[in-house]
């Protein structure tokens, strides 16, 4: 410490009492630190992380917003695991269904009833991880008295889509002079990867604004804090998503998150047991967390279990190769190493070294190519549908 202490006496030196403060300081277990790959040095000190009412304005620290999320949500979980259990499914399905039509044919003339139909089709399906997935026939959530959407970014499982139109309907009956609420991005109309996300990638995923005395902005998310969130509202969508059992978890800000558990145990006549279990307790998480960089909005991460079973289906009408992710490549520059890469392309060198079977201490050759992510693999029936 002496070093360092002599050197702000002299100096005045700014960067040094960050360094000070950086070694005095201890990490708080639940709040990771910012990584550096998505952080530059510049951007970590000089850029404010609220500009006006549209949140994180710098993309390196939304950036590191979203790397957070994605390790919440285990980003290293693999679509392949989910490819080959599906592929095995197909495979006995198909040995099942020659075994009942052989038994089929030997009961036919004995008047066996048909068997029933099965669901309807096609349904919304959700294909490998939110944060690396894609989604299938997605269904739009569509404008109206109640919210305003994101045209391009609207798309979600039936389960998600569900789920928010009967969270607003719960609040304009219950409020029926309410402004209407701003919904942002969902997912694209196929999945996949979308612009400043990790994840809302398989339908999965809602960026919903916060109900505002001051009213509502139908254009952006609008920043809300302690004391302009309209606590009754907001609780009413919340308790509605959780009551429909089609959500995972909730991610807010902690100062909303006070508000709203100091009304909802005054109010809401649930258990001090399901208030404990929505908003955890000091030994665990509850289905409501905090994370930083959303003041301004909720992100809902949807449970969507027939979304997901429809994989089966989809499988079994196109193939395995329907759902097998394809690599994106790209050429190695003069200069590159795998850090610059990682940093380059939003990932890490664990995940590039693993996807090109190559060590760290691997030299890098200009023209070479690598794997640096993955995408959706394109089908017919689904990209020609408009």
């Amino acid at each position: 410490m002496k070093p360092i202490m002599t050197r702000i006496r002299r100096g005045g030196s700014a960067l040094a009492l960050v360094a000070a403060a950086g070694m005095l300081a201890p990490a708080h277990a639940s709040e990771p630190l910012i990584d550096p790959t998505a952080l530059d040095a510049a951007s970590a000190w000089s850029s404010p992380l609220w500009r006006g009412v549209r949140g994180p304005s710098d993309p390196h620290v939304y950036a590191a917003f979203e790397d957070e999320l994605a390790r919440i949500d285990d980003a290293e979980a693999a679509v392949e695991v989910e490819m080959a259990a599906a592929h095995a499914l197909h495979e006995e399905q198909h040995a099942h269904a020659e075994h009942a039509h052989a038994e089929h044919g030997a009961e036919g003339e004995s008047g066996a009833a048909a068997p029933a139909a099965g669901p309807s089709w096609p349904h919304t399906v959700s294909i490998g991880k939110p944060n690396r997935g894609w989604l299938a026939y997605g269904e739009a959530l569509q404008a109206g008295e109640h919210f305003t959407v994101r045209d391009k970014f609207r798309y979600g499982t039936r389960e998600a889509i569900a789920a928010i139109e009967e969270a607003a309907a719960a609040v304009h009956a219950k409020f029926p002079e309410t402004p209407r609420l701003h919904v942002g991005d969902i997912s694209s109309k196929k999945g996949g990867k979308l612009k400043r996300h990790l994840s809302h990638q398989s339908g999965r995923d809602a960026d919903i604004a916060y109900y505002l005395e001051a009213g509502h902005d139908e254009t952006y998310l609008k920043r809300a804090t302690a004391r302009t969130l309209d606590v009754p509202r907001t609780w009413v969508f919340m308790q509605t998503l959780l009551e429909s059992a089609r959500v995972e978890y909730i991610f807010s800000d902690r100062r909303l998150m006070r508000r709203l558990e100091t009304y909802a145990r005054a109010s809401s006549g649930l258990s001090a047991e399901r208030l404990d279990e929505i908003f955890g307790t000091k030994q665990r998480a509850g289905i409501i967390r905090h994370l930083r960089g959303h003041a301004d909005h909720m992100h809902v991460r949807f449970d969507a279990p027939a979304s997901v079973a429809a994989v089966k289906e989809y499988v079994k009408r196109h193939g395995i190769k329907a759902i097998k992710p394809l690599p994106v490549y790209t050429k190695v520059r003069r200069g590159d190493s795998l850090w610059k890469l990682a940093r380059r392309h939003r990932t890490s060198i664990k995940k590039l070294t693993r996807w090109n079977r190559i060590s760290r201490k691997k030299i890098l050759r200009p023209g070479q190519k690598l794997i640096i992510g993955w995408k959706r693999p394109s089908l017919p029936e689904i990209d020609g549908d408009s």
